[in-house]
C-alpha cells in the first residue's frame, strides 16, 4: 500500500527549466555564447548532470576563461529574480490538497539549490 509520495520539483511542480536555462542565457551572452544555437552533440551532454558540471562543460568548449564558480555566482543572482514569478503546474494545488485530505506524506526532491 502506497502511503506517500516524493514530488520532483523541477518540471514536475513547476515548470523552471525555461527560467534555467534563461538565467544561464543571460550570464553567457555577456560571454559571447548564444545558448539557443549550440551544438546539439554539446547539449546532449548536459543531460542528467548538475549545472556546475554542464558550465564546465560549457567553459572547456568555448575556452571561456572563468572559473565554473564566477558564472555560476552571477547566474544565481538572476534566477532567484526570475523564480519570483513562478507558478505551480496546472492541477497541482488541487492534487496536493486531495494527498493531504487522503492522509498520505508528502516530500520534496530536488538537485537544485535549496536557495531556489
Amino acid at each position: 500500500m502506497i502511503k506517500g509520495l516524493i514530488f520532483d520539483m523541477d518540471d514536475t511542480l513547476i515548470n523552471s527549466s525555461p527560467i534555467h536555462k534563461k538565467s544561464l542565457a543571460i550570464v553567457l551572452k555577456k560571454e559571447g555564447i548564444n545558448l539557443d544555437i549550440i551544438p546539439k552533440e554539446l547539449e546532449s551532454k548536459f543531460f542528467g548532470r548538475k549545472l556546475s558540471e554542464i558550465i564546465k562543460i560549457l567553459i572547456d568548449y568555448y575556452k571561456i576563461d572563468k572559473k565554473p564558480k564566477d558564472i555560476l555566482q552571477k547566474r544565481e543572482k538572476i534566477i532567484l529574480k526570475l523564480l519570483n514569478n513562478l507558478k505551480p503546474m496546472p492541477g497541482l494545488k488541487k492534487l496536493l490538497k486531495f494527498l493531504k485530505c487522503s492522509n498520505y506524506k508528502i516530500a520534496l526532491a530536488s538537485s537544485s539549490e535549496r536557495k531556489e
